[in-house]
C-alpha cells in the first residue's frame, strides 16, 4: 500500500521525467532545424 507522500513523490518524479524528455526532444528538433537552415543557406 502507498502512503500519500509516496504517491506525491512518484507523481512529481514522473512529471519531472516527462518534462525533461519533452525538453530534450524539443532541443533536438530545434537543433536539426537550425542545421538544415544553415545547410540550405550556404
Amino acid at each position: 500500500m502507498t502512503t500519500p507522500e509516496i504517491f506525491a513523490l512518484g507523481t512529481l518524479t514522473t512529471g519531472v521525467s516527462a518534462l525533461v524528455i519533452g525538453l530534450a526532444f524539443a532541443l533536438m528538433a530545434g537543433w536539426k532545424r537550425l542545421r538544415a537552415a544553415r545547410a540550405a543557406r550556404g
